[in-house]
């Protein structure tokens, strides 16, 4: 069996989204840590970076001794214990929908500021009312 080397349409758009999907939440999330940070946003995302890092390494030598297709409940079940693994899970289910959440209204702030640029400013509506505050461009928006 010999794989295909072509992608659809669909695989496309996917992979496209993807690949732009950590420089979008790096994007959105920096002005919310430069706040406090100030100059040390660089640091602070090596540090984090690290930390990402040692989550990863954990999984890798979990996975490699577990072979459990309930994710993080099953690793860390496997490796802490009954509860610690339920409120693992839960914690991951809450991390998935606020990670939904988020991409929605990074896609609503994109969306108003197309909008606004193509059609004028009379039609977008601001998607928050932080947006006034906001160094993504918005400084036109009015507070909701």
């Amino acid at each position: 069996m010999q794989l295909k080397r072509t992608l659809n349409r669909i695989e496309t758009v996917a992979l496209s989204v993807a690949v732009i999907a950590m420089m979008v939440g790096m994007t959105l999330n920096t002005p919310f840590v430069a706040g406090p940070a100030g100059a040390a946003v660089p640091l602070v995302y090596v540090i984090s970076t690290i930390g990402v890092l040692c989550v990863a390494l954990s999984f890798v030598l979990l996975a490699s001794k577990v072979g459990h297709a309930g994710s993080v409940y099953g690793l860390v079940r496997y490796a802490q214990g009954r509860n610690p693994g339920f409120i693992s899970g839960w914690a991951l289910l809450l991390t998935y929908t606020l990670f939904v959440a988020s991409a929605l209204f990074g896609f609503g702030l994109f969306a108003s500021m197309l909008s606004s640029r193509s059609l004028g400013p009379s039609t977008a509506r601001p998607v928050a009312s932080w947006c006034g505050g906001s160094p993504i461009g918005t400084s036109n928006c009015r507070r909701a």
